[in-house]
């Protein structure tokens, strides 16, 4: 058996940042780096939870983040392509992160959530569970979705789910 494909985060050094995180894989022996984004434009890390292949086309499922947070991104052969947020219960979330992806019929498929609100303690204070800033406060909240080409449908409205994965028959 040969792996034609090894999906991995690639660790680049930078001088102000230490290192960053970006989505990469191998063909055969050739590394293939993917496009996070400008430094200039705030982009700064990202991660990776799923890969599809369509033929010679590698599609990978993550996060890209910003001085912001975080927010759904595929790849589509190295590029980029962030997926749209939603207005849930009369509040905007575009934060969040895609878990996996397949293409269907020729279309990308991707899920994963959105952001929920924070968690609060007894006294309406945000718990920090020590992950940094950023949506990755609030893991434990969120609004499953799909994406179907682009197009996001929410799953739940309950804002305690998240989309690990899927499987399509």
């Amino acid at each position: 058996m040969v792996v034609q494909f090894l999906v991995v985060l690639y660790h680049q050094i930078h001088s102000m940042l230490g290192s960053i995180n970006k989505p990469a894989y191998w063909q055969g022996t050739q590394r293939k780096t993917c496009d996070i984004g400008s430094l200039n434009q705030g982009w700064q890390d990202s991660g990776v939870h799923g890969l599809a292949l369509d033929g010679n086309t590698v599609y990978q499922a993550g996060w890209t983040m910003n001085m912001v947070g975080q927010y759904p991104t595929y790849w589509k052969n190295q590029t980029k392509h962030l997926l749209p947020g939603a207005t849930v219960n009369g509040t905007r979330y575009d934060q969040g992160k895609a878990t996996d992806i397949a293409i269907v019929d020729g279309k990308v498929v991707v899920v994963g959530m959105l952001t929920g609100a924070p968690i609060l303690d007894s006294y309406g204070v945000q718990i920090d569970y020590g992950y940094g800033d950023g949506p990755e406060v609030n893991n434990d909240t969120g609004y499953a979705c799909i994406w179907i080409d682009g197009t996001i449908h929410i799953l739940d409205t309950q804002g305690d789910f998240e989309v690990g994965g899927f499987f399509i028959k």
